[in-house]
């Protein structure tokens, strides 16, 4: 039978932004010699004998201190709530910086957010994995402060940056673009951006959809 070691873990790991119960366990595992396997084991027999307890703190008792009693647990995790709208299927796995994970990989919950690391100007956005995580230019730079501010506000919601996504990667494949997604992803960045700004600003949803303009108007809007 496995015990649970009773003296701290010497190597301390920081929880990345959004990253995983399961990311976060695995590299501290990784630090301190460990196995996940063992660390996974300890959090769940320790969640059963305390059972006032979240496992979330379990498993924050488990990577601070590692048999102090759960009275003393650190705080909880840092957890994105359970079924909010950023977390749907479609927007793809997400990996954190990897040169602000110090060359780890961190996986994160998926979320509609920031695509590129505005400090390293590296490409995080979704199906990009830590190797593909290329330097970007000013273009999707900017594009990504202008996405901020459009999902802050409500005007970048998932199913729609999803259906954007999809369609300028079917048409860079048409047009005989063989690149990996990620990248045709980044190449594309500032058109989505664009295309979302516009479609949905509020006069031009007005002219596109007022019953009292002929068809042929409201197609020389999108000229």
């Amino acid at each position: 039978t496995m015990n649970g070691p009773r003296e701290p873990y010497r190597i301390r790991v920081r929880q990345q932004h959004l990253e995983t119960i399961a990311s976060y366990l695995r590299r501290l595992a990784e630090a301190n010699g460990d196995t996940i396997h063992h660390i996974d084991w300890w959090a769940r027999n320790l969640s059963e004998d305390n059972r006032r307890y979240p496992t979330v703190e379990m498993l924050a008792l488990v990577a601070q201190t590692k048999g102090t009693p759960a009275e003393h647990a650190a705080p909880p995790l840092a957890l994105h709530d359970a079924g909010c709208e950023h977390c749907i299927r479609h927007l793809g796995a997400r990996h954190g910086c990897r040169r602000c994970g110090h060359g780890a990989t961190v996986e994160q919950i998926p979320h509609l957010g920031r695509n590129v690391c505005q400090k390293h100007k590296l490409w995080i956005g979704p199906d990009t994995q830590p190797d593909q995580q290329a330097a970007v230019g000013a273009a999707q730079i900017i594009a990504d402060r202008t996405f901020t501010r459009l999902a802050r506000t409500g005007r970048a919601d998932p199913t729609t940056t999803v259906e954007l996504r999809t369609m300028l990667r079917r048409w860079r494949n048409r047009q005989g673009d063989t690149r990996p997604d990620a990248q045709i992803d980044a190449a594309e960045y500032p058109n989505l951006v664009r295309l979302l700004q516009l479609i949905t600003d509020q006069r031009f949803q007005q002219h596109m959809f007022d019953p009292a303009r002929k068809f042929s108007d409201r197609l020389n809007r999108l000229d």
